[in-house]
């Protein structure tokens, strides 16, 4: 089963004197299999800790589509991130879908 690419971008603060540190997870929230495939897709988070030093900061995560055929269960999935670890943690629950895409675009309203 192919993954698709989830590109997640952050903006550095204007005011920051310096670089700020944020962790990333992007969490499965059910199991799922590919029957024909003989594969079973677990639960584990994937977790990226990235300085946000440039502009711009790309992180990007692999993810099975949420739902495609073949799929005994649809899967969605649960982005959070915070600044360092004692920031405000602020979470987003999306399905991926069967194209790579940005995390902007499946917020309400897209970009």
């Amino acid at each position: 089963m192919q993954k698709r690419t989830l590109t997640v971008r952050f903006n550095r603060a204007v005011a920051a004197t310096t670089p700020s540190t944020v962790q990333v997870t992007v969490t499965p929230l059910a199991t799922t299999s590919a029957v024909a495939d003989n594969i079973t897709f677990l639960g584990g988070p994937q977790t990226k800790t990235v300085l946000l030093a440039n502009d711009t900061t790309i992180v990007t995560f692999s993810l099975v589509p949420s739902a495609v055929a073949g799929l005994t269960t649809p899967v969605p999935y649960r982005i959070a991130w915070r600044e360092s670890f004692l920031g405000r943690q602020i979470s987003y629950d999306f399905v991926m879908p069967n194209h790579d895409v940005d995390l902007v675009d499946l917020f309400p309203g897209g970009s």
